[in-house]
């Protein structure tokens, strides 16, 4: 081996371990990086290729080659923000550097979660990405499978807005002692001179029902029941701000020698018309009347329940664990408005750098695979969290020692070798 080669060797010495201290210093750096993966040096011998076959061959030097590794899980950290996301498991978020983009060879892809919204409405984390979910519709969360479906999160526009009606449900007791009404045999509920609707005729029982529509607009619906047989009422819904109407619906319950309701046989609807109701737009709804029932004791309600809730301002935002994004109102109701899905590759770690905390896809990352959260072999979303960086500082503080001794040898390499070329020089001479 000539002194040239010595020389050769340790310069490839030298720049392998500045490689390897750059990324140690750019780890130590980042280590409080949301969603920051380490980078790792890996270092390989360099042998000559005419001479790689000869025995005894000590090679050339060493190359370095430094490369993230991104398929590592960091430490969930809960935090106070509500719009921020981390992900515990495969999978990352699908973002931007451009809102409007919807190209795919823009499209980036980044364990970061740290999102806030904008000045323009934009979800968008610390490295100013823009993350990208599915819009939901009234038939709920779509089945985003391309990345063409995606779009810039915008929760700029949401408006306040009310929780329509659409359930209620009464529980009840008639008495088993009570007599059939005397008015049962006049009783008619499409003639308002003998309904209930009208207060021609006095019902036994009755319950209210505040019922809102969409824009949280409210109004009263009244049930109110007639003992007409042994085992029979009849009941009848109605506005009870609008006597002069018909009832909006009308029948008759049946009940079994036991007391319990006997569905089958009654011809009251479960479905209620709300749309001729005053004050509103409302439409249907579902009445659970199975917990009525005959038995000792006096007429009585138990309990009443219905949905629905009165205009109510946005308060706040929240993500569950599968990436559906909802907004949070004043008046306690709930509207999903996007699926965050996730990307999955069969290699992450041969996706390419784009940044501190993002990367671009490539041919070897492999196939790309878009899905919700929770879904087969991907991770899930938790939110008010977020992934901190996978760098251990103690482990790169002792790999930090152990790479600034390699430099230090392998700059004494040189020094030797500029020893050893000034002897043969003075030798020659």
């Amino acid at each position: 081996m000539s002194i040239s080669s010595i020389f050769a060797i340790g310069l490839s010495g030298v720049n392998a371990q500045s490689a390897s201290l750059e990324a140690l210093s750019n780890n130590i750096a980042n280590s409080n990086t949301v969603g920051f993966r380490r980078t790792r040096t890996d270092f390989s011998q360099l042998v000559a290729r005419e001479q790689s076959a000869v025995a005894g061959d000590t090679g050339t030097g060493v190359s370095a080659n430094t490369r993230s590794i991104i398929n590592q899980q960091g430490f969930i950290d809960r935090t106070q923000n509500t719009t921020d996301i981390a992900i515990a498991g495969n999978g990352f978020f699908v973002v931007s550097e451009n809102a409007a983009t919807n190209e795919a060879d823009e499209i980036l892809f980044t364990r970061a979660g740290d999102f806030s919204i904008n000045g323009d409405g934009n979800l968008i984390n610390s490295a100013g990405l823009f993350l990208r979910g599915q819009a939901i519709g009234v038939n709920g969360p779509g089945n985003a499978t391309t990345l063409g479906a995606l779009q810039s999160i915008n929760l700029g526009n949401i408006e306040g807005e009310g929780a329509a009606t659409t359930s209620a449900s009464l529980n009840a007791v008639f008495s088993s002692l009570a007599a059939v009404s005397p008015l049962a045999a006049t009783y008619n509920p499409a003639n308002p001179a003998t309904n209930l609707a009208s207060g021609a005729i006095n019902s036994d029982l009755r319950q209210n029902f505040t019922i809102f529509d969409d824009d949280g607009n409210s109004t009263t619906l009244t049930l109110a029941f007639l003992r007409t047989g042994q085992n029979q009422i009849a009941v009848e819904a109605f506005d009870p701000n609008n006597p002069a109407a018909l009832a909006l619906s009308s029948g008759t319950l049946q009940f079994t020698p036991s007391g319990a309701l006997d569905q089958a046989n009654s011809t009251f609807p479960a479905n209620i018309d709300l749309s001729s109701l005053d004050g509103g737009d409302f439409s249907t709804l579902s009445l659970n009347l199975e917990s009525l029932s005959i038995a000792s004791g006096a007429n009585r309600v138990i309990s009443s329940t219905s949905n629905g809730a009165p205009f109510g301002e946005v308060t706040g935002f929240e993500v569950n664990d599968t990436g559906i994004l909802s907004a949070t109102f004043s008046n306690g109701s709930t509207r999903d408005l996007f699926q965050i899905p996730l990307a999955q590759f069969t290699n992450p770690d041969g996706l390419i750098q784009a940044g501190t905390t993002a990367f671009q896809n490539s041919t070897a990352a492999g196939t790309l695979t878009l899905a919700a959260a929770g879904s087969e072999n991907f991770g899930t979303i938790e939110g008010g969290s977020l992934e901190t960086s996978t760098v251990d500082i103690t482990q790169e503080f002792s790999t930090l020692i152990e790479t600034q001794r390699a430099y230090a040898a392998n700059s004494r390499i040189l020094s030797i070798a500029d020893d050893l070329l000034q002897t043969l020089n003075e030798t020659a001479v």
